[in-house]
């Protein structure tokens, strides 16, 4: 969610492709569906202003973890799936296991499932950030967006209910 990226992208990311720095960290992403061979993105994930919800905080305590786990030199991919008994495999996660996880989550935490998927995290970034007033243009920087037509879809979502006459009538 916080860094607006792809199940693909989240699933193919290693531990060497996060830095952490005194701002918050960087997401090296190497390879991407929109992107030019060769190139890379890197994606600034700033400090929260809430613990309890700060991806760099999260990340942190993940790759904690995994040293835990592995040692301080750990390396390979960067998700990865996490057993019953707390246990974690050397193998990342298949860009497939997101929808599942973010549906898992969702049914723990009392939400209805149904509607959410592996797009929910980016597409919920993007139209939370065009809600909360982002200009499109720095929310298209984050979510990598080179089509203004796809991303206007996200954007007509999230200024659905920002100036509506339905609001003022009292109901």
């Amino acid at each position: 969610f916080g860094g607006a990226i792809r199940r693909s992208e989240a699933a193919a990311l290693e531990i060497s492709d996060l830095t952490f720095t005194a701002e918050g960290a960087i997401l090296e992403i190497r390879k991407s569906k929109a992107q030019e061979p060769g190139t890379g993105y890197q994606i600034p994930l700033p400090w929260g202003t809430n613990e309890d919800t700060c991806v760099v905080t999260a990340l942190r305590r993940w790759t904690d973890a995994l040293r835990s786990q592995f040692g301080p030199q750990v390396s390979g991919p960067l998700f990865r799936p996490v057993s019953a008994w707390g246990r974690i495999p050397r193998r990342g996660l298949n860009k497939d296991s997101v929808g599942w996880i973010i549906k898992n989550l969702a049914r723990r935490a009392g939400l209805d499932p149904a509607p959410l998927g592996a797009h929910s995290c980016r597409s919920g970034h993007i139209t939370q950030a065009i809600r909360s007033g982002v200009p499109e243009a720095i929310v298209m920087l984050q979510s990598r967006h080179k089509n203004v037509a796809v991303f206007r879809r996200y954007v007509r979502r999230g200024k659905l209910f920002a100036h509506t006459s339905a609001a003022a009538l009292g109901m």
